[in-house]
């Protein structure tokens, strides 16, 4: 297999495969005026003049025959994990938006590897090769340590803690009793030792024993109408001592259970993720309990059904579905030495940056095609969810670091709160809104009232437009009071929220342009808002009724 390096600004990297050189031609990261070579010293060639380019400078696909792989990923952010083309991390790499931590399979067959070991990989992530705009500016590059891969025994160890700990072993542990320090007295050498004896005349009389001179000792201490109870007080004493010793020993046992179990448990308990049935329901963006005037901005619903709806009052809103999955970054295998940090987005205006914790739910949208769900204005592909107290927040990711061997991750967060339920139905809400008078563009369509075009559009009418006559079950509307935050406020979360189809949209004369319009359904009833959150239109279903 042929061989090939690159000669960057301050080194040489490498080496790669042809396949890799290709690769990175068609990523970007080789270009016309790069200079390769077969060995580390030389000699160079520009890439143009290998066979990389064609004389216009656009890289070259591979030639008939050759057989690229794809790889599948494990640790990426967000919902995507393949099958890419190896140009495609490359890509990933340069720009900061694949982990240092992220694992690659080639084939179902093969084992997971990480990307530290896949040639020219590491180079991107290191910043020995980098992507270049066409403006000239540089791309965000993620930042490891260069020895990274001198370095891998000591990774090995640091990722298997329990593996080292089997290897210690606890000397004296197992000594045997003989090998003790401790002295076990017996009850002689407790006893009083008398003084020697000097006097003649007392050592020529009968020496009593030492059990009897304690006895005579103890019993000249004690009253005479006492001493009759001193061998039962004895007996009781002994019997006491045999009787509270297990006790004691039970005690200080469950003290310690109860010491290290506690904290075992309670640290047990507060990794677990929330369960998902704490996060169905009508959120909406919380409000200050002073102001009545306040109106929400954004408005999320989880269903039983695992549909799910993000409404903007002001842009687009979505309706798709979403999918409880479990988090990858906890069973992340990486823990490099040094400090590593990359960035993935940043927080939008409002949304407060705050540490994901294992607690932490992680879940997936799905059902868009090009362009991601917006909440409150900023795309987002998955989320993250945490209930704080009557509170739920849903976050995105925003960045990933490493320091001292741990993970962590970071997240812009979004205060929600749930919608009041309500018994009254939105027919009766809309039509106790008190009269309006249309103003400007509202009066060229003959625009009514909510209360008056609910009943226009029960009733029906016939539309004209360019020659071109439709029987439809709507009504032009207008409102000072309704808009799309009014909406959330007192109605809660729409069943159907989306941008207005090309098909669905009014035609008018003079009138407001639908252009940009969005769709909020709420039970059989289709209200029509401007970008802006403005009502434009009603119109009813009179087969769900």
């Amino acid at each position: 297999m042929t061989l090939f390096y690159i000669k960057t600004d301050l080194d040489v990297a490498g080496p790669f495969t042809g396949i890799e050189i290709r690769e990175a031609s068609l990523a970007g990261i080789i270009r016309p005026q790069t200079y390769l070579s077969g060995s580390a010293d030389g000699p160079w060639v520009a890439a143009e003049h290998a066979g990389l380019f064609s004389e216009t400078g656009v890289a070259l696909p591979h030639p008939p025959g050759t057989a690229v792989p794809m790889f599948q990923t494990r640790g990426m952010p967000g919902a995507f994990m393949g099958p890419f083309k190896l140009r495609e991390l490359i890509g990933f790499a340069c720009q900061g938006m694949l982990p240092p931590g992220t694992e690659l399979q080639s084939d179902p067959s093969r084992p997971w590897i990480p990307i530290t070991g896949t040639g020219i990989l590491p180079a991107c992530l290191r910043g020995d090769l980098v992507r270049i705009e066409e403006n000239g500016r540089l791309c965000l590059r993620t930042v490891i340590p260069a020895d990274l891969e001198q370095r891998r025994q000591q990774l090995e160890t640091l990722q298997s803690p329990i593996d080292r700990a089997k290897q210690i072993k606890a000397s004296g542990a197992t000594a045997a009793p003989s090998h003790s320090k401790a002295v076990v007295r017996t009850d002689q050498d407790a006893a009083v030792v008398p003084p020697p004896i000097t006097s003649p005349s007392i050592a020529a009389s009968p020496t009593p024993s030492r059990s009897d001179a304690t006895t005579d000792a103890v019993a000249s201490a004690v009253p005479v109408w006492n001493r009759s109870l001193g061998g039962l007080s004895t007996s009781l004493v002994r019997l006491g001592a045999l009787v509270t010793r297990p006790k004691v020993a039970a005690a200080v046992l469950l003290v310690a259970m109860l010491t290290i179990g506690l904290p075992v448990a309670y640290s047990s308990w507060a990794r677990q993720p929330i369960p998902r049935q704490k996060i169905l329901g009508e959120w909406v963006s919380s409000l200050p309990s002073t102001s009545e005037t306040a109106r929400p901005s954004v408005g999320v619903g989880f269903f039983e059904d695992g549909s799910c709806v993000l409404v903007n009052a002001s842009g687009e809103s979505w309706t798709g579905d979403f999918e409880w999955a479990e988090r990858t970054d906890q069973g992340s295998k990486f823990r490099p030495l040094d400090q590593v940090t990359v960035r993935y987005d940043s927080a939008a205006p409002g949304h407060v940056e705050d540490t994901v914790v294992p607690s932490d739910g992680y879940l997936r949208l799905s059902g868009f095609v090009k362009e991601p769900p917006r909440l409150n204005g900023h795309p987002v592909r998955d989320l993250f969810v945490r209930r704080s107290g009557d509170l739920l927040k849903v976050g995105y990711l925003t960045q990933s670091h490493w320091v001292d061997g741990r993970h962590g991750l970071l997240a812009a967060w979004v205060e929600l709160q749930r919608v009041p339920e309500t018994s009254r139905s939105v027919e009766d809400i809309l039509r106790d809104l008190p009269e309006e008078l249309p103003t400007g563009n509202q009066s060229a369509e003959n625009a009514k009232t909510i209360c008056l075009a609910i009943d226009e559009a029960i009733r029906g009418r016939e539309f004209e437009f360019k020659n071109q006559k439709a029987f439809r079950h709507g009504c032009f509307t207008f409102s000072q009071t309704v808009d799309a935050g009014y909406l959330l406020k007192h109605l809660g979360v729409p069943d159907v929220a989306r941008p207005l189809r090309e098909f669905e949209k009014q035609p008018s004369y003079n009138g407001p342009s639908m252009d940009g319009a969005q769709l909020f359904r709420y039970d059989f009833i289709d209200l029509f808002l401007s970008p802006e959150g403005e009502l434009m239109f009603i119109e009813v279903d009179l087969d769900a009724v």
